[in-house]
């Protein structure tokens, strides 16, 4: 992770580079590194890594994190607040992510299926499914694991 002097020396060259003090859109179009994310986090906050080199902030609108639902439960020992904006909406997204995973895992499966079928053992050339799951018991045996 980038230090804070690192976030800072970024964020001057962007204002040099805009002529002007950068919002965080405008940041990210000039394609700098750190992200402006590591930025927020090393200097905790936008408006705060500006104001530490001198340029102008901009109003806040406050926190774009809406209060916690009523219909999602974290973990006992998490709050909110500690979550990442990925992990609140992993969190608000449950079933689209379950569909998601399972749908993956599905042609994923299909994939190594058609792949076992198409090219069968590379020691005896059976090509059927059902063989290939069981045919080379011996762990020993095996160059690598299917899974």
């Amino acid at each position: 992770m980038a230090t804070e002097d690192e976030c800072l020396e970024a964020l001057l060259e962007a204002a040099e580079r805009l002529g002007e003090s950068p919002t965080k859109a405008q940041y990210e179009e000039l394609e700098l590194t750190p992200v402006s994310g590591t930025i927020l986090r090393a200097c905790g906050g936008w408006n705060d890594a500006k104001e530490m080199v001198g340029l102008e902030t901009s109003y806040s609108r406050g926190p774009r994190v809406a209060p916690k639902p009523d219909d999602i439960e974290f973990p006992p020992e998490t709050s909110s607040d500690e979550l990442s904006v990925d992990q609140r909406w992993q969190y608000r997204n449950v079933d689209h992510n379950t569909e998601r995973t399972l749908l993956r895992r599905s042609r994923l499966r299909s994939w190594v299926n058609e792949r076992m079928q198409q090219q069968g053992c590379s020691q005896c050339g059976v090509d059927a499914l059902a063989c290939l799951d069981f045919h080379h018991v011996d762990e020993s045996a095996k160059k690598m694991a299917v899974g």
